[in-house]
């Protein structure tokens, strides 16, 4: 079964899970008098929508989200391939000829047909293996399985497109200023469909019967919370792998109808859960998979939370190879001892960093601007001075009434990391020095 059956298949068999309205929304780029998709997705609604209708013309670019129901998109969808019309609002859109992705591609066949291949990105392929519910955004709350159409628009329209990119949008009365095309794409999609390349269409098939929505740390305890949708707990399962740096890997169950948590001990380095209706129990409804030894790709827009009393237990720990104390990041001395802290971790195991923390353990607390600023130049220290990118995860909290910092480091998956101008530092103990020769030939994979 091709990927084109497949999709028309899964939104028949679910279409009894929503209310047969599909959002459609995206960013189409005019040439020749006709607007084309820049990136154009499509997702059913679980509950009627009154107020998904709206259109931004800037002249040559048309920002436009509209609702269809699935008749219409299934002859869309069947019409895909070699040229097709869809109507949004009241404008017509050309969709060119194109493919469906497929994790594994013939890319001499593809350049031969479509004049040209682009390679799946790391995001589009992981997404289209997985199926997965991410609760923080707005539009992928629900686990979905997803198929991604490449629009293949001839030479001209394409050079069109690149020459007017970064031409900065039109001033209008009625519309929100928006500086180039760039910033409108990022603008009108938001986080949601950040990974998705230019010239694609995405269509997605949620499934409504329940969801992860968070997985809650403690000192102790992992507190699942699932959401049910069509499935009630009393059908719900659950089954869960952890993994210890220096214990037994354990495996377990858990009813939701009984328990949402399940026992720890330290040192947990991963956590992997199923979730499952007890009427289909081969059939996963939604995962999740967190592994602090390894950096995915979707680790940025995890649901993870700690509960305050863990975060007191690893401070009450005191400084470790995977834990270190900031009183504060105000000078350049300690901005470059910061640093010099994220590429250690990187380097080494990975660790946490705690702003608003003495070396002695002592919550001293930050104040709310320090908070603030601390969580948006944090991201700018790390852009501007380590080599290669380490995604960090920045978390403000409040202990005992007092606000500290939490910044994340996973073990980086590409050594060796470098603080600019400075070296290669390493974690020892409590303390970041830099590397040996022998520690940076380690980091280094063997290429010959």
């Amino acid at each position: 079964m091709n990927a084109k059956e497949d999709l028309l298949n899964n939104l028949r068999n679910t279409a009894h899970q929503y209310t047969g309205e599909i959002l459609v929304k995206g960013i189409f780029f005019r040439f020749n008098g006709a607007f084309y998709p820049l990136r154009l997705f499509f997702i059913p609604v679980r509950n009627k929508q009154t107020n998904l209708t709206r259109g931004l013309n800037y002249g040559d670019l048309l920002l436009a989200e509209d609702i269809i129901d699935l008749r219409t998109l299934e002859e869309f969808i069947l019409a895909l391939g070699e040229g097709t019309q869809l109507k949004i609002l009241s404008y017509d859109i050309n969709v060119p000829m194109g493919y469906f992705r497929e994790t594994e591609e013939d890319q001499q066949i593809i350049c031969q047909k479509y004049r040209g291949y682009s390679n799946l990105t790391d995001f589009e392929r992981k997404y289209l293996r997985e199926t997965r519910s991410f609760p923080k955004y707005s539009l992928m709350q629900w686990p979905s399985k997803k198929y991604l159409f490449k629009v293949a628009p001839d030479s001209d329209c394409l050079n069109s497109y690149h020459k007017y990119s970064w031409t900065p949008l039109p001033l209008k009365e009625t519309l929100p200023v928006l500086p180039e095309y760039h910033t409108a794409v990022n603008w009108w999609l938001g986080n949601d469909f950040f990974y998705l390349n230019d010239w694609t269409l995405a269509f997605y098939v949620p499934d409504f019967r329940a969801r992860i929505r968070s997985v809650r740390f403690g000192r102790d305890r992992l507190i699942i919370n699932a959401e049910e949708g069509l499935s009630t707990h009393s059908y719900l399962g659950a089954k869960y792998y952890l993994e210890y740096e220096n214990r037994s890997a354990q495996t377990g169950e858990i009813t939701f109808s009984e328990s949402n948590e399940i026992q720890i001990h330290e040192e947990l380095r991963r956590f992997y859960i199923v979730i499952f209706d007890k009427n289909t129990p081969t059939v996963s409804l939604d995962y999740r998979d967190y592994d602090w030894r390894h950096q995915y790709a979707d680790q940025d827009i995890s649901d993870i939370e700690y509960e305050e009393e863990n975060t007191e237990y690893w401070i009450a720990g005191g400084e470790n190879d995977v834990i270190e104390f900031k009183l504060e990041i105000e000078n350049d001395n300690t901005k470059k001892e910061f640093i010099e802290t994220v590429c250690s971790f990187a380097n080494s195991k990975g660790g946490r960093i705690f702003i608003g923390v003495d070396n002695n353990g002592n919550i001293k607390g930050l104040t709310a601007s320090q908070t603030d600023r601390y969580c948006k130049m944090i991201h700018d220290l790390i852009r501007n001075w380590v080599e290669p990118q380490v995604q960090a995860k920045i978390e403000a909290y409040e202990i005992r009434e007092k606000k500290i910092v939490m910044v994340n480091i996973s073990i980086g998956q590409i050594p060796p990391y470098n603080y600019k101008d400075h070296g290669v530092y390493m974690r020892s103990g409590s303390t970041d020095r830099l590397a040996t020769r022998e520690e940076l030939l380690s980091l280094i994979p063997d290429k010959r």
